[in-house]
């Protein structure tokens, strides 16, 4: 009646794999019952749950190393996309920023500012924005999202210089004359949108 721990997370992986969720569910629940929070077996029953329609259980699976003093970032990562998936965009937003504290480089703060800007805290968004730009002012996405944020705040103004940032770092990008047209609308410059919209075609 012995179990081999590396056998159950191997058949767990290959049930996955061929698509026999429930089966794997159940082997990797076994795994974790003798192996508490072993990261690789809360990974795959985290993604057996979500493939299954299982959000909350996938959730609840991946906080357990996702949060406390030494948070697991593959774990931080696929939580924050379970979270927006659910729409929990407050909390995908908070594990963004803890992602964004641990790992400055990695461009997680535009992710944080987009779950902000879906859970409908415009104002929480620019602030992140701001800060993220003043290190990152060639991060393209950063400014396209901030031009949205701005917008949303009714400051067509700060839409429009943050649309003029994208085109003095890349003339090409399409996000430039987009953010720039949506900036003048905004403004209820119509001529201006048209300034800006019928070159390109």
């Amino acid at each position: 009646g012995a179990r081999d721990p590396g056998a159950e997370l191997t058949l767990g992986r290959v049930d996955l794999r061929l698509n026999r969720l429930e089966k794997g569910i159940e082997v990797l629940r076994n795994f974790l019952f003798d192996n508490p929070g072993y990261p690789e077996g809360v990974l795959l029953i985290a993604e057996a749950y979500e493939r299954h329609g299982q959000l909350d259980e996938a959730i609840s699976a991946l906080q357990s190393i996702a949060t406390g003093e030494s948070p697991q970032a593959d774990a931080q990562t696929a939580l924050a996309g379970l979270y927006e998936r659910a729409d929990r965009w407050k909390d995908a937003a908070g594990v963004w920023s803890a992602l964004a504290d641990a790992s400055p480089d990695q461009g997680f703060r535009v992710q944080q500012a987009t779950a902000l800007m879906n859970a409908g805290e415009p104002l929480a968004a620019r602030n992140v924005l701001v800060a993220f730009t003043k290190t990152r002012p060639r991060e393209l996405a950063a400014w396209y999202l901030l031009a949205q944020a701005e917008r949303r705040l009714g400051n067509a103004r700060g839409a429009e210089d943050a649309a003029r940032r994208i085109a003095e770092v890349d003339a090409t990008d399409p996000r430039g004359p987009l953010a720039m047209a949506e900036a003048r609308e905004a403004a209820r410059d119509y001529a201006g949108v048209a300034a800006v919209l019928e070159p390109l075609y």
